[in-house]
């Protein structure tokens, strides 16, 4: 998730994260991917590029998911994806220490144009896919 600045639509979203999605599962080819398929995914990270849509849903930060430990949606610093930090670690009954030693990750992000990518798109109508 990356906070962005006022006035991006959701088809300049869906535009670039389509873009994105599919740049990355071809140069990373073992890491991500952009197939739906839970089968075809074969361990990779699937990029889901599709809910960024009008009337689509999202997990949004720091909510529960629908599991046995109760684990929370929560935002990452770097140094955590680098240690490889389990989901698990982040539930319902840590969250509040989480928040209050961290404070909330993602308001302290930096906000980010989509312009620079949206005029590369532009340019390079081949680079959507299309």
């Amino acid at each position: 998730m990356v906070p962005l600045t006022e006035g991006h639509t959701f088809e300049d979203l869906h535009r670039v994260g389509g873009f994105l999605a599919r740049f990355l599962a071809e140069k990373f080819r073992t890491l991500f991917t952009v197939e739906r398929l839970l089968k075809e995914r074969e361990g990779r990270i699937y990029l889901d590029y599709v809910q960024v849509a009008a009337g689509k849903s999202m997990a949004a930060p720091y909510t529960p998911r629908a599991t046995p430990e109760a684990t929370v949606s929560t935002p990452l610093t770097w140094d955590e994806v680098k240690t490889g930090v389990s989901p698990k670690a982040f539930h319902l009954l840590s969250i509040e220490k989480r928040l209050a030693e961290k404070g909330d990750l993602l308001a302290q992000a930096e906000r980010q144009s989509l312009a620079p990518i949206l005029k590369f798109l532009e340019k390079r109508p081949a680079a959507l896919g299309r």
